[in-house]
């Protein structure tokens, strides 16, 4: 009994909320037709309107839904149509004007007329179950009599609710409505009691009542409104929950199920109570999951209940098609029992290791979906879509399928995608949305079908072969974009052209990389973005750049795989399809220059639109060209000695600077922010390395170095010297750079300076000391180092002065200042007599030198004379 109590306690509770939509939506009716009344109009008052006469049509379908029992019988016509915004009439009749005194919203006596109807009925009801009890529990009398009670009392309340309404009392609607609900439920109670309270009849006998029950709801319904529907299909619902234990086969309870499905949406249709089939499908449905899930009853065939989940949705689609009309707006009851049994479907196979069974249902309710966008008025591809979403789950769920199974599954989803949403996009639906859908459905069945099929190990045994695929849907790409281009309406050919070209571009790179490498999938993503600016620059579409950075994602996700899965083996071996068959290190070209050729190229293609991917782009492309250049010139960390540090910076140092110097310029020049930002970074990390890894070393006096080469003419020069001159030049690419750059334009001249001199002075050290630059150092040797500095100083202020530098000219007066400290401090302290004088003398000449050059090159040439310009008189 505490059972039954608490059920009419949520019932309660469900009316009551219902009752208070129904109070708002009359207040907004009210205040609106107030609104819509002009001053001055005549208006009758509503309690002398006449109700509508009914349709004298002979189609019971036609006929006007019955009053609601708490609303007028004109305002229920208008809330049956606007029930739900995917239902319309094609004429929707005119509000009759009503006079504002007539039409006050008066909430005591909304309050005082429903609530207390209702509530009554509801207390008489739990006190008559209590009574009941009451009397069984201290023997007043027997089980069967309690039970024949309240049959007699259900049946009594059923014949009030006639009376009431014949008589038409004040209030008749509501309380012949109430009782009528009351008969119900007691009829509910009555079958509990007589089979599984007290075992009076069996449980099927309990079971049959309550479908008895439920299917006499449905008919008074349509004489006593709403509550009656909702209580009979709640107690339908309900009946099995309790009569469970003892229950016939499954298919009886798939039948019972199907047919208050079909009676209950019939009903809802036919009266105009869009909204309760909402919880009807949601009550539906939640059975079947049981079914599904926790196997009861416990011989369940599978068959049976995968029939009721791929019916139902039909079911439903062909109910509300005899329906009023619909519009193309997206979820009803057909698209929601579509999403859930799809998903249960679906759940069902995962947790049968997709049986063969369960992929047909797939197979069928696919299918199904197309019928329902193909054959449905509405149009909508909604149905469709939720296809689509079912087998992108399926595939991405569905592990080591068996390869026949994954041909014939995947070739009938795709015919059951593909149909409708090109049908919907010659009927007008949205062509560029169906397009895209289409699409990616078929790009992501093919990926994901040779990975399945057999894994990327088979692409690298048949490369031809999927490149042949490849390229064959490419071609049917091509013809889709050629037909539906000039099928859909013209404002959204472009749009449909440039999608299906986007799609053909994805084939083509898959077909390149299997031909080339089949071992770098991440190639195709990168190819696929050059594809994409491409297609961007024939056809401009607005979510095309977001696809594209989307496949730039994909490719730094596969190569942070690849790195991840060879840097430590074995760690990730679910993903083990995904990973090629060697490390990006040891084909960098395929893995790394490649895709950054790609990238610029894209980046140069979009011709600066969208900024934001141009500027990814073109920091991708250096970043990938730096470390693609370091793994293809620098062996394995292991096989780096420091002797032949000067031979490898040499070969990888001035290719890194080369190509960061490039990137400034680019950048620079092109306006092309991306690329001066990534040439900055690189250059200014590999001059960091050259310091710590050359520089420091050299000062440390002397690193045992290998130095290759003639005297004079060695290594040093390349491996020093030379990317002391690149960043010299970064200096000079970066002088037109106003604003905070600066800084890392004197920065870049600071650098390439002190690698000169650095590189000139290993270069004299190996002049005296060949031998692996080990030896104590001579007084000529000192001498020469003062020589060479000075000799450079008077270089950098002349090439200075030339290219009207200051920071090169600044750095000869560095070079200048450093070359006297060092002949104050070391060489002066090893020379006597004319030798002292002749080198105080040559310092001496050689600063009177620089500031006679200063003066007649650097600022006399600024400030002639005006008369020098003035013009000869004549």
């Amino acid at each position: 009994m505490e059972v039954i109590a608490f059920v009419l306690a949520a019932v309660a509770l469900f009316i009551a909320h219902g009752k208070q939509k129904q109070i708002d939506k009359l207040a907004h009716r009210i205040q609106s037709l107030e609104r819509g009344v002009p001053p001055g109009t005549a208006v009758r008052e509503h309690a002398a309107e006449p109700a509508p006469a009914a349709p004298a049509a002979t189609d019971p379908v036609a006929a006007q839904p019955t009053p609601d029992v708490d609303e007028p019988v004109e305002d229920l016509v208008a809330a049956s149509t606007l029930d739900e915004g995917w239902v319309r009439q094609s004429a929707p009749p005119e509000p009759e004007p009503r006079s504002r005194k007539a039409r006050v919203f008066d909430m005591e006596r909304v309050m005082g007329v429903q609530p207390p109807v209702w509530g009554g009925a509801i207390m008489l009801l739990i006190a008559g179950f209590f009574l009941a009890r009451m009397a069984a529990d201290n023997g007043f009398f027997t089980p069967t009599l309690g039970v024949i009670v309240c049959a007699i009392g259900a049946l009594l309340a059923l014949a009030g609710a006639f009376v009431v309404r014949r008589l038409q009392i004040t209030n008749y609607q509501q309380i012949s409505a109430a009782l009528a609900s009351a008969a119900i439920g007691t009829l509910y109670a009555t079958a509990f009691l007589s089979s599984a309270a007290f075992g009076l009849t069996s449980l099927l006998t309990g079971f049959l009542l309550s479908a008895g029950t439920a299917a006499l709801a449905l008919a008074i319904a349509f004489i006593f409104g709403r509550p009656v529907l909702i209580v009979g299909l709640l107690g339908g619902y309900l009946a099995p929950f309790f009569l469970l234990a003892d229950a016939p086969q499954a298919l009886v309870f798939h039948l019972y199920l199907a047919a208050l499905l079909i009676a209950g949406a019939a009903t809802c249709i036919r009266l105009g109570w869009w909204s309760l089939l909402t919880p009807v499908v949601l009550l539906h449905f939640a059975w079947l999951a049981a079914f599904l899930y926790i196997g009861a009853p416990p011989d369940a065939p599978e068959l049976s209940t995968l029939v009721a989940l791929v019916v139902s949705p039909l079911v439903l689609f062909l109910l509300v098609e005899r329906g009023p009309e619909t519009t193309a707006r997206g979820w009803g009851p057909t698209e929601l029992s579509t999403a859930l049994a799809m998903f249960l479907v679906l759940a069902g196979a995962s947790w049968t290791d997709f049986s063969p069974l369960y992929l047909v249902g797939v197979c069928a309710l696919g299918l199904g979906t197309a019928l329902m966008t193909v054959f449905g008025r509405s149009g909508t591809l909604t149905p469709t879509y939720i296809a689509v979403a079912g087998w992108l789950l399926m595939m991405a769920s569905w592990r080591e399928p068996d390869g026949p199974a994954r041909l014939v599954v995947g070739l009938v989803m795709l015919a059951a995608i593909a149909v409708p949403l090109v049908v919907g996009m010659l009927r007008g639906r949205p062509a560029l949305r169906a397009a895209s859908v289409l699409c990616v459905a078929v790009t992501l069945s093919f990926v994901s079908t040779m990975v399945d099929l057999d894994g990327w190990i088979g692409v690298r045994d048949l490369p031809t072969m999927w490149a042949a695929l490849a390229l064959l849907f490419a071609a049917a790409a091509v013809a889709g974009a050629l037909f539906l281009g000039r099928a859909v309406a013209p404002e959204a050919a472009d749009g449909v052209r440039g999608i299906f070209s986007a799609s053909a571009s994805g084939y083509v790179s898959l077909a390149i990389v299997a031909v080339v490498d089949p071992n770098y999938f991440a190639l195709a993503a990168a190819l696929q973005v050059l594809g994409l600016a491409l297609v961007q620059r024939r056809y401009p579409l607005q979510h095309l750049p977001l696809v594209a950075g989307l496949y730039i994602g994909v490719y730094f996700g596969l190569l942070a795989l690849s790195i991840l899965a060879w840097a430590e083996p074995g760690s990730l071996r679910e993903i083990a399809d995904y990973v090629p068959g060697s490390p990006p290190w040891d084909a960098p070209v395929v893995a790394l220059l490649l895709p950054a050729l790609a990238f610029l190229l894209a980046a140069t293609i979009l011709r600066g639109t969208p900024a934001w991917l141009v500027r990814v782009l073109d920091n991708a492309a250096v970043a990938l060209g730096a470390f693609g250049l370091t793994y293809l010139i620098l062996p394995e960390p292991g096989q780096i000695i420091p002797p032949d540090t000067l031979i490898w910076s040499s070969l990888w140092g001035n290719a890194i600077l080369l190509l960061s110097l490039a990137a400034v310029a680019a950048g620079t020049w092109l306006a092309r922010q991306g690329l001066r930002e990534a040439g900055l970074v690189v250059s200014l990390v590999m001059l960091a390395i050259i310091g710590l890894a050359v520089v420091l070393p050299v000062y440390g006096f002397w690193p045992r170095w290998h130095v290759p080469g003639l005297p004079l003419l060695n290594v040093s020069l390349t491996g020093i010297v030379l990317p002391g001159l690149l960043a010299l030049a970064l200096a000079w690419v970066m002088r037109g750079v106003e604003g905070t750059a600066q800084w890392m334009r004197w920065l870049f001249a600071i650098a390439g300076g002190v690698l000169v001199l650095t590189g000139i002075l290993v270069d004299i050290r190996h002049l005296f000391h060949p031998d692996m630059l080990q030896g104590d150092s001579g007084a000529i040797e000192r001498y020469t180092y003062s020589a060479g500095m000075l000799l450079l100083a008077f270089a950098a202020l002349l090439i200075g002065t030339r290219l009207d530098s200051q920071p090169l000219r600044y750095g000869s007066l560095a070079i200048m200042l450093a070359t006297v400290a060092k002949v104050f401090l070391f060489d002066i302290g090893g020379l006597e007599g004319l030798w002292r004088v002749a080198s105080f003398v040559g310092m001496g000449l050689a600063l009177l030198a620089t500031s006679w050059f200063y003066g007649r090159h650097v600022f006399g040439s600024r400030s002639k004379p005006a008369e020098d310009e003035a013009p000869a008189a004549p």
